[in-house]
């Protein structure tokens, strides 16, 4: 096999061919070619065209910096136009010891071609961080129409917009008639990833379309019929899958004017270890500037800090103490510039105090800002909030509960209540 042909094999399983960055790295390549069946193992460095020989324009195919390098002696040497890399299993072309050692050649290789092996990689992302679909190489993609599926617009390359809201990410595509199914496939084993989730909605109004995911060629998660201008969210685990597959299909009416959109399609880490996200917002309060001994830079709620329950320190936590004796709500939250979709909120309150720093009983509720619109959410608090105003039968200071809730999606969260205590403030860790 020749380099180019091992450059796209590897590349159509979402991966590249091997970089080897370091002595780590090149270790790792070592011991695991011994066990293979070829002497020579095509790697991904080329030479830039018209670089100066033998040593300059070396490059990784994935744009690596190409500072560490393990070449055989004598080597790299461009005895015929040589700009690819071949890392040797263990003996040489002149029967030399050389494991691991790299080797110039040209794209089909000097030696007959059967003695060529091949190394890909895949890259593994940190699991809280998010992958967007259209960002994946696709291992298999068709739509009705004779439109190509597309990255970031809809199938007729316009905007991805789901019940009137633009997304700017996601995957546009098109139904055929009848059974035949419109799919996107990508490989997402060894990904570290748990979750996919996206908004999908139709691109008119006239459209009467199905969307299914599937893991493995099991179907995970349907969609009813979805007609006109609504939409349906999708959160599916997806651990320890190998191949995750979207498939539209019309609603039994035939294809037409069934555009359909997969909008912000991504994967993300488990969301029940908590993807936090309030780094990326911006904090709202109903009190910003308090005058109480708590810390009044508000900025302290996210500092990456957890209190320990049951201290009694002031200075870790806000609080919105203003000596107020009336009756009021009050919250506090956050808002983004770009819509998540939110299942769960933990919330760590801060010290009470003799005189409040807590919600009062039955008041406190969840919600998000969906369409420019606060709305209440319907969510289970663990542990349960204290049904009381009385500081004595509350759980410790710095107490942290789980708000969870089936998905939204939203450009802001927040809790709201009235303020507890007979000086009428709330406090959060």
């Amino acid at each position: 096999m020749s380099w180019t042909d091992a450059k796209i094999y590897c590349e159509s399983l979402g991966g590249h061919l091997v970089t080897i960055t370091s002595q780590v790295e090149q270790d790792f390549v070592t011991n695991l070619i011994v066990s293979g069946t070829k002497p020579y193992y095509w790697a991904g460095g080329m030479q830039l065209p018209g670089s100066s020989e033998p040593f300059g324009g070396w490059t990784w195919v994935t744009g690596e910096p190409f500072s560490y390098t393990n070449w055989r002696s004598y080597q790299p040497d461009n005895c015929t136009n040589d700009d690819k890399i071949f890392v040797i299993k263990n003996i040489d072309w002149f029967g030399s010891t050389s494991p691991g050692k790299w080797v110039d050649d040209f794209n089909t290789g000097c030696f007959s071609t059967v003695s060529y092996g091949f190394i890909c990689e895949w890259e593994f992302p940190t699991p809280s961080e998010k992958m967007y679909i259209s960002d994946m190489t696709w291992i298999n993609s068709t739509s009705g129409y004779n439109y190509p599926p597309k990255k970031d617009t809809n199938n007729g390359g316009g905007p991805l917009i789901a019940n009137g809201i633009t997304y700017f990410k996601g995957i546009g595509t098109h139904p055929f008639s009848g059974n035949t199914n419109a799919d996107v496939t990508v490989n997402i084993s060894g990904l570290g990833y748990t979750r996919f989730q996206a908004i999908a909605g139709n691109v008119g109004f006239n459209g009467t379309t199905t969307y299914t995911v599937l893991v493995d060629n099991q179907i995970k998660e349907a969609s009813p019929i979805i007609t006109g201008n609504a939409i349906y969210v999708f959160d599916v685990d997806i651990t320890n899958g190998n191949m995750l597959t979207l498939r539209v299909n019309d609603g039994g009416d035939g294809m037409d004017c069934d555009g359909t959109n997969w909008c912000d399609a991504k994967l993300i880490g488990n969301v029940n270890n908590s993807l936090n996200i309030a780094s990326k917002g911006s904090i709202i309060a109903t009190v910003m500037n308090p005058i109480g001994t708590g810390n009044r830079n508000i900025e302290v709620i996210r500092d990456g800090f957890k209190p320990v329950v049951n201290s009694s320190a002031s200075s870790i936590q806000y609080d919105t103490y203003l000596g107020s004796t009336s009756d009021h709500d009050e919250y506090i939250g956050y808002i983004f510039s770009d819509k998540y979709i939110f299942t769960n909120v933990i919330f760590q309150e801060g010290k009470h105090f003799n005189d409040g720093g807590w919600f009062l009983n039955r008041t406190l509720k969840l919600q998000a800002k969906i369409d420019g619109n606060w709305i209440d959410i319907d969510s289970n608090v663990t542990p349960g909030y204290p049904d009381t105003n009385n500081i004595n039968f509350f759980l410790p200071s710095y107490e942290t509960y789980t708000f969870t809730f089936n998905s939204v999606v939203a450009d802001g969260i927040r809790i709201i209540g009235s303020a507890g205590g007979s000086s009428r403030f709330i406090s959060v860790g």
